[in-house]
């Protein structure tokens, strides 16, 4: 019954006749645009100063500042954004310049020194060969002595 009263109520203050209207309701339904109200706080002693404007001047204000603040805050992440970019960029530079070299280098060593390895396998091999071989020989010798 209460909730009934307080919808019939609702209704009644809603009527044409009733209706109050304040400056922020006339101007979102003019501009068609919503707004929302905010609390601020303001120094001590900027606060003479904030009232001698008229609503309509600290509205103007307050977008202003908040518009200023949102393309500073823009401005701030792009110079922010450009700055690791850079910082990336010549991480990669001075990457490539020490690592290529020192990369080229050690794969140089190590290719001659795999060059090398094989030298001295092909020698030692060389060797041995040349040993067995002799030995065959004079076993062959031997056999036949006999």
């Amino acid at each position: 019954m209460e909730n009934n009263f307080n919808e019939n109520f609702n209704e009644s203050l809603q009527s044409d006749d009733f209706k109050l209207y304040t400056l922020d309701n006339l101007s979102a339904k003019l501009n068609n645009q919503n707004f929302k109200k905010f609390v601020i706080q303001i120094d001590n002693d900027n606060v003479d100063y904030f009232e001698s404007f008229s609503p309509t001047e600290r509205q103007k204000l307050i977008n202003k500042f908040l518009t200023l603040e949102q393309i500073k805050s823009s401005s701030d992440y792009r110079k922010k954004r450009i700055k690791e970019y850079l910082i990336h960029i010549s991480i990669v530079i001075i990457t490539i310049f020490i690592f290529l070299p020192f990369f080229y280098y050690s794969i140089n060593k190590l290719v001659l020194l795999t060059l090398e390895n094989y030298k001295q396998t092909q020698i030692n091999f060389e060797k041995l060969y040349k040993d067995n071989s002799l030995k065959k020989k004079d076993l062959s010798k031997l056999r036949y002595i006999k």
